[in-house]
């Protein structure tokens, strides 16, 4: 008995490796997708179409999804994730014995409490103040890195018709470098060569790793990534961002500017000056702010009425 994946733990990305224990019979990839989405899967970076998988359509309620089988060879890694940044349920399964068989969804998230992991650990984080403001994916968008981990400037995309996208290239020099931003979801569908990879996804920040890229440090290594910005207004968003040390939170302070105004600083602040500046300073000094607050999940000084109980990008 295989347990498979819900709907709501889907992926648009799985890596996986398969055993030399597997190889006395078969490995099958079992992808679970909706009909439509079908073209845009690849196995390290191929069409599946290559290598004639065959399908079964689901059945009432789920008949909008299909079932796409492939055999895939024994001690070897594999990288399946669509590129339209669609999501999907992958199970592999197969024998290695007359009398022994195996299968395990590719991805699955505890969340119950009894699991013994209350909090849940995701692969893809979710960031309810951010996603609440309006239809735009947050992305990280910049331009020749060496590695994604020193992207320091974010974008909302324009419409939910764009998702955030990875590419990989060889610079002059014959080093991989990476760009990343906002795309058009039909635009996800490029083919690169060997040299080359490009990869698009539909959550908050998930370009923060990528084509073979890792990203960032898991948070427990590192300080928070934060919003860094100065004189912002009232509803504009700020589009740089800063890897805190891990002596640091990330802040955000409210002021007024003249009458009916007011404006917005976002930064890194020390965790001793955080505490400080919580027990409250009198409001006649000359530029205390209305607001000060600390926090320490990535992003989650957007809004300073926010508490903080947001994940990390990664872990």
């Amino acid at each position: 008995m295989i347990n498979a994946q819900g709907i709501s733990q889907f992926s648009n990305s799985y890596s996986f490796v398969t055993q030399n224990l597997y190889d006395a019979m078969s490995n099958t990839l079992a992808i679970i997708i909706q009909k439509d989405n079908i073209g845009g899967l690849l196995l390290n970076g191929q069409s599946l179409s290559i290598l004639n998988p065959t399908s079964m359509p689901a059945f009432h309620p789920t008949e909008k999804y299909v079932s796409v089988f492939v055999n895939v060879s024994h001690s070897s890694y594999f990288h399946l994730y669509h590129n339209g940044g669609e999501k999907f349920g992958a199970v592999l399964y197969g024998r290695f014995g007359s009398n022994v068989a195996y299968g395990y969804a590719l991805h699955v998230e505890l969340r119950n409490a009894e699991c013994g992991n209350p909090s849940g650990h995701v692969s893809t984080p979710h960031y309810p103040h951010i996603s609440d403001q309006g239809n735009g994916t947050w992305c990280f968008n910049c331009d020749d890195m060496t590695h994604l981990k020193y992207c320091d400037a974010v974008d909302k995309c324009q419409n939910d018709q764009e998702v955030c996208y990875v590419q990989r290239y060889v610079g002059t020099l014959g080093v991989n470098m990476y760009k990343s931003g906002c795309i058009n979801k039909q635009q996800c569908n490029i083919n690169y060569n060997s040299s080359g990879c490009f990869e698009c996804c539909r959550d908050n920040f998930c370009n923060s790793a990528g084509c073979g890229d890792n990203g960032f440090q898991e948070q427990e290594n590192r300080g928070p990534m934060c919003f860094d910005c100065s004189h912002k207004g009232e509803n504009e968003l700020c589009h740089a961002t800063k890897l805190c040390h891990t002596n640091q939170l990330c802040s955000i302070k409210k002021y007024e500017w003249g009458d009916n105004d007011f404006q917005y600083a976002m930064g890194c602040t020390d965790s001793q000056v955080c505490t400080s500046e919580r027990v409250g300073a009198v409001r006649m000094v000359r530029n205390t702010p209305l607001c000060a607050q600390c926090c320490r999940s990535d992003f989650c000084n957007m809004n300073c009425s926010l508490v903080d109980t947001v994940p990390a990008i990664v872990g």
